[in-house]
């Protein structure tokens, strides 16, 4: 399987990293003797936890926001994960992935923030405060340099499409991964949606993880670069989301 990419998260912006995803093994999902694989879905709010006296080596922690709503009665207590009646035991070290299957960071062991589903969450970018030698031992198995190598979430502005004149796209289509590799899916996408007027409806199908989010980025960002008058993409994690998002796009047609 390919490797995954990484990520670093921008928290000079308030916003939100949306269709996060962790997989771990908590006790609250199955038993020390049985345990069972648990997939927790939220987001991560990128201003959350800044501390103004924090000094310049020191990691910004993130949360990992969790709305799955079976864990609704299974708080998460302060401290550590694995302490008595805790039923988190397990999650720690559960690699947090964005809907662009990056790897923003890592579930760590003792929680800071309270909360029915809030996870304490280091960041990649905290490799930077380990002692050198340490650093690079962690950029080498990563396949990096340095942060230079991470993309960025949310995309900052300046990654954007640019929009020619007369041309509208609307949301914010996921840029394309570092060494991202065409697949003839796109290709079968345009010829199946075509360029005519009829209203089609194609669905790409997969197992979660294969690629089918970064298939439908590829084919939006085709379609913008090629002039369509209008472009839109939809996060459709949940019903508000697709009615604020539909409500985006018909706005610009009115």
């Amino acid at each position: 399987m390919p490797a995954l990419q990484c990520a670093r998260v921008d928290c000079a912006v308030a916003a939100r990293v949306t269709g996060c995803r962790a997989l771990g093994y908590p006790l609250w999902k199955g038993s020390p003797a049985r345990p069972l694989l648990a997939q927790a879905d939220g987001f991560v709010p990128t201003a959350e936890g800044a501390d103004p006296r924090a000094g310049p080596g020191d990691v910004r922690l993130l949360t990992f926001k969790i709305t799955t709503p079976q864990i609704r009665d299974v708080p998460v207590p302060r401290g550590a994960l694995d302490q008595p009646g805790s039923r988190w035991a397990g999650m720690s070290g559960a690699g947090v992935l964005t809907e662009d299957d990056l790897v923003a960071g890592v579930v760590r062991s003792h929680a800071v923030a309270e909360g029915v589903g809030s996870l304490t969450v280091t960041p990649l970018d905290a490799v930077t405060a380990l002692p050198a030698d340490t650093a690079d031992r962690f950029w080498a198995a990563l396949g990096l340099r340095d942060t230079a190598g991470l993309l960025t979430v949310p995309a900052p502005a300046h990654s954007r499409l640019p929009v020619a004149a007369g041309q509208v796209v609307v949301g914010d289509i996921p840029q394309e991964p570092v060494a991202f590799v065409a697949r003839a899916t796109v290709d079968r996408l345009a010829d199946a949606l075509g360029g005519g007027r009829v209203a089609v409806v194609c669905a790409v199908t997969g197992l979660r993880g294969v690629g089918k989010t970064h298939v439908a980025a590829a084919f939006a960002r085709q379609r913008a670069a090629s002039g369509c008058g209008l472009v839109g993409w939809v996060a459709a994690e949940s019903a508000t989301e697709l009615f604020t998002g539909m409500t985006a796009v018909a706005g610009t047609t009115s």
